[in-house]
């Protein structure tokens, strides 16, 4: 069995902790599949501290600080430190591809770590440029909920229904 490596960037692991609506039960499906060993996920170190404020989410307070420490610190979340590489590779996501510097941290440390995908709720920012960076191009999406195929107990991505013309 493979294990597909995922990147997570603020905006997923903020889905996670501050438990929303839609995008919290597929967070908890993918990190019950990392727990079973079927999947990896890869975070900068930046996301510690990213996490506890980003964009317009809600600010994670003093009363999830154990939910916090407990979520970084499982086997299965790997903490990416940002080295010169990774800083310099996200000076030319900015110059060369116009991706904020914050944001190009996380597409670098992607890009490092040979990840399958990078999972973001960052539409603005990030999954336009998937495909378009990298070499492979690296793939840049919303995280998908992850299901186990019933006969041969290989990971699928569960279908989402298309989005309808309006």
């Amino acid at each position: 069995m493979s294990v597909k490596k995922r990147y997570w960037d603020s905006t997923v692991t903020i889905a996670y902790l501050n438990d929303e609506d839609k995008r919290a039960p597929i967070c908890k499906a993918i990190l019950d599949s990392a727990e079973r060993g079927e999947t990896q996920i890869f975070i900068s170190a930046l996301t510690i501290a990213e996490t506890l404020k980003y964009g317009r989410a809600k600010p994670i307070g003093k009363e999830k600080r154990e939910k916090v420490i407990e979520f970084f610190q499982r086997d299965y979340i790997t903490v990416v430190n940002v080295d010169r590489w990774i800083a310099g590779q996200a000076q030319e996501l900015y110059w060369e591809n116009n991706i904020p510097p914050k944001d190009a941290i996380h597409v670098a440390t992607a890009l490092k770590v040979k990840v399958d995908v990078m999972e973001t709720y960052d539409e603005d920012d990030l999954i336009k440029h998937s495909g378009k960076v990298g070499s492979p191009p690296l793939i840049i999406e919303e995280p998908k909920e992850v299901q186990m195929e019933l006969f041969n107990g290989k990971e699928q991505e569960k279908e989402e229904p298309e989005k309808e013309e309006e």
